[in-house]
């Protein structure tokens, strides 16, 4: 009877995780353009324009919320000389069922926090925006494990899942201004390989990506270290009284 129960209480240890938590720091790069293509010799740059209002630093992972590290808010919205910059959507893939979805994280529009369910061929890139300015230098496209691709910075035309909460606050790290927190739990992603694709304003000025593995979290991984204990225990009891 001991036995059995040594053994159950390792197994419920060992087994015992799920929830996320991860730390991400943003090191995806964008090239700039203008209306006329590539611009500035085609270079890959961190971010594209001011640094105290484009850049996006990193983001964390914690149960199911994502937030994202960044000078950019909403309030910025057409307060720079052009009405057509805004927030980007947060675009999340899930790589085991091949799902995009796109969550609207402006708190200035109508529908934030909606959920669409999007197909590459709904969602618009920032070439597609602003295809038919000129003068107008904004990033084009994204760095993501050495391939050059459009950078996805609004969704349109997807179908709509649900709401979430979407919720912006300042914060005081050195160099990062707000914080965008997205509750990610209605998409069920569970601990599946997953990414996320964040364009900071419509123009894809500082896109972030990153791709996610399921992990255990700290928590889980101190639960699987007790689990473990407890099979040395169990082994060790049986081995005594074997030799008994």
């Amino acid at each position: 009877m001991k036995k059995t129960m040594y053994l159950s209480l390792a197994l419920l240890l060992l087994t015992a995780s799920g929830a996320w938590a991860y730390e991400f720091n943003n090191t995806t790069q964008v090239q700039e353009w203008n209306g006329s293509g590539l611009y500035n010799g085609g270079a890959w740059t961190g971010w594209i324009g001011d640094s105290a209002v484009f850049q996006t630093m990193g983001a964390t992972l914690n149960g199911s919320t994502l937030s994202i590290f960044t000078n950019w808010n909403p309030g910025k919205d057409g307060d720079l000389g052009y009405s057509q910059i805004q927030t980007a959507d947060l675009f999340i893939y899930d790589l085991s069922k091949s799902a995009i979805f796109a969550i609207q994280l402006d708190t200035n529009k109508p529908g934030t926090g909606y959920v669409y369910l999007e197909s590459p061929t709904t969602i618009t890139t920032s070439v597609d925006i602003f295809k038919t300015l000129t003068g107008l230098y904004y990033g084009g496209r994204y760095n993501d494990q050495g391939s050059a691709l459009p950078v996805p910075v609004q969704g349109t035309g997807g179908i709509y899942q649900f709401t979430t909460i979407v919720g912006w606050s300042s914060t005081s790290p050195s160099a990062v201004n707000n914080v965008v927190s997205v509750d990610l739990s209605g998409l069920n992603l569970g601990n599946d390989q997953w990414s996320f694709v964040w364009g900071t304003a419509t123009c894809g000025n500082d896109t972030f990506s990153q791709q996610v593995v399921g992990v255990p979290e700290p928590g889980s991984l101190l639960l699987l270290g007790v689990g473990f204990a407890g099979l040395g225990v169990y082994r060790k009891r049986a081995w005594l009284e074997n030799r008994v």
